[in-house]
């Protein structure tokens, strides 16, 4: 369900951009997004949604129906990004016509970022395709490092500030480093400390009695008293069992881009539970650096609850739980009823638990569970119930999480990193050499829209307005929508304050305005704004935000 979401949003994004700066060969795929949007919100039933459907429901429909979701909007992404001269299909053939290999960021920030070009979807070259002048003097067959804002360009391996490294010690421990973590690591997989050595703190509770270091995996007995799909139970916290020896422990790579550990436990005669902890390079004084865990599942289980846990030490009253354009408290601790009913909490890209001077938050890529009792912070994986559907959960499981620590309270280097850890986009695109006017229309492309200000607010989504004129076809409902702008493309921006704090920015729009109007979510206009010109023909406009408010706002395009 994250994947549809994400990739529908980039696939707006793009097919925007791309209807207007190619106008004579490319129209915006309304009717095709709208058809997407239906099967992804049908899916978002409220028993689709939480896995609480009989087995039918997904195995004839929900499955079928996501699958042929996720191969239409990469379709259709791949038709936008032909419209923007840019092709995702790199070989042997035609590498000798490359002259610049671009990353395309999909976030409305500057980034740095280290790509598994061998995973890239749609296919991509790898590194031994791409000519050397291309990525310098880089040690790694297998990664490429990137940096800058929509257009983001390779890095030397041999230029980045913090290279990541590992090492096995005399005692046995494998130790992680980049200049920014420095993470240990025993024969179990288990994270016995994890440095910030910017900071100088020690972010794992090494005094924790219960817990014996971060990453610990926990299967919990999973009886509620009725509805298994639907509840778990308090009573369920007590009964438990670490997932101990690890049956193989293996080095995968050491730097410089990136180091991992390849770490195999057995959760039960029937299940086994893979996962690759790695530290990735940095090339900024000021980003920040997580500890990443990939995990592949092969899940066999009956009435259980594979959790994984981090003791940090931090006390504070309330853990912080990222929810849609927002954030979400819970207390940390069971002074109440009314706490203790709170023992598992909704979440949806991070947890954050942080007093006033230092934090930590757990990313995930796909999960919407957890909690935060006194130091300990745990994310729910797996779970295992019998009814109404008898084969709930079973099978091969992918997901991702990763510690971050930060400095302060949960701040926006959080809920960036949260965007960023969830990007399902991950290809390497490259523009050919033979046209300056194909570089000129992805430079044009990059550059449609930006925001400066407070960097807590953040650009969600870039779409073209429902009632344009050029968008839907004759029959359409939204054909039937009355024109307010006839000969006018416009654009609808969302924008939403992430952190809860009255906040001011700007908005750029690179090409021509002719008018910028509030509007609310059905798209109906609220008040006009007042346009600014920019140098180069754009415009700008300003807004204030309040705390947790979601802003949409029509750009009409002269």
């Amino acid at each position: 369900m994250r994947t549809v979401e994400i990739l529908i949003r980039d696939l707006e994004n793009l097919a925007t951009k791309a209807s207007v700066f190619n106008k004579k060969n490319y129209k915006y795929p309304h009717n095709e997004i709208e058809a997407l949007w239906q099967d992804i919100c049908l899916c978002q039933f409220h028993d689709v949604l939480p896995g609480s459907c009989i087995e039918k429901v997904y195995k004839e429909d929900v499955w079928p129906m996501l699958t042929k979701v996720i191969e239409k909007e990469y379709i259709l992404i791949n038709k936008a990004l032909d419209a923007l001269s840019i092709t995702t299909n790199i070989d042997k053939q035609n590498v000798d016509k490359i002259d610049s290999l671009t990353k395309l960021n999909y976030l409305p920030w500057q980034r740095f970022q280290v790509v598994d070009v061998t995973k890239s979807e749609p296919q991509a070259a790898t590194v031994s395709q791409v000519p050397k002048a291309l990525i310098g003097a880089s040690q790694s067959e297998k990664y490429l490092a990137f940096e800058g804002d929509s257009a983001m360009t390779p890095i030397a391996a041999d230029k980045i500030k913090f290279p990541s490294s590992l090492e096995k010690t005399k005692d046995g421990l494998y130790v992680l480093e980049n200049g920014k973590l420095k993470a240990t690591i025993n024969k179990d997989g288990v994270v016995v400390s994890l440095i910030d050595l910017v900071n100088n703190r020690e972010v794992i509770d090494t005094k924790n009695e219960k817990i014996p270091g971060g990453n610990q995996f926990v299967m919990f007995s999973d009886t509620p008293l009725n509805f298994q799909a639907w509840d778990t139970e308090l009573y369920s916290l007590g009964k438990y069992k670490l997932v101990g020896e690890a049956s193989k422990v293996e080095i995968l790579e050491s730097g410089p881009l990136v180091s991992s550990l390849k770490v195999e436990h057995a959760l039960s005669k029937t299940s086994v539970i893979t996962t690759i902890i790695s530290l990735d390079a940095v090339n900024d004084d000021n980003q920040t650096s997580f500890l990443k865990f990939d995990c592949h599942v092969e899940w066999q289980e009956t009435y259980k609850f594979l959790k994984v846990q981090f003791p940090v030490p931090i006390i504070q009253e309330y853990a912080s739980y990222e929810t849609q354009f927002g954030i979400t408290k819970r207390p940390t601790h069971f002074n109440t009823s009314w706490d203790v009913a709170k023992f598992e909490c909704c979440g949806h890209k991070f947890i954050d638990y942080s007093d006033f001077n230092y934090g930590v938050s757990i990313l995930n890529n796909n999960k919407y569970g957890g909690s935060v009792h006194g130091g300990l912070m745990t994310l729910s994986l797996l779970r295992a119930p019998k009814y109404p559907d008898a084969h709930a959960d079973l099978g091969e499981h992918h997901f991702q999480y990763a510690i971050l620590p930060h400095t302060g309270p949960l701040g926006v280097e959080t809920v960036r990193a949260g965007w960023e850890f969830n990007e399902r986009l991950e290809t390497v695109f490259a523009t050919p050499a033979v046209s300056t006017e194909a570089e000129k229309l992805l430079s044009d492309a990059n550059s449609l829209v930006s925001i400066s200000g407070d960097s807590n607010l953040i650009l969600s989504n870039i779409k073209r307005g429902e009632d344009d004129f050029d968008v839907a076809d004759e029959g359409c409902l939204m054909d039937k929508l009355p024109k307010k702008h006839t000969g006018h493309q416009t654009l609808i921006l969302r924008v939403y304050e992430s952190l809860g704090g009255s906040s001011k920015a700007k908005i750029h729009v690179s090409v021509p305005v002719k008018a910028v109007y509030k509007v609310n979510g059905l798209e109906e206009e609220i008040e006009e704004l007042e346009v600014t010109d920019e140098v180069g023909g754009g415009g700008q406009f300003e807004f204030v935000s309040r705390g947790f408010e979601i802003l949409g706002f029509r750009v009409v395009l002269a």
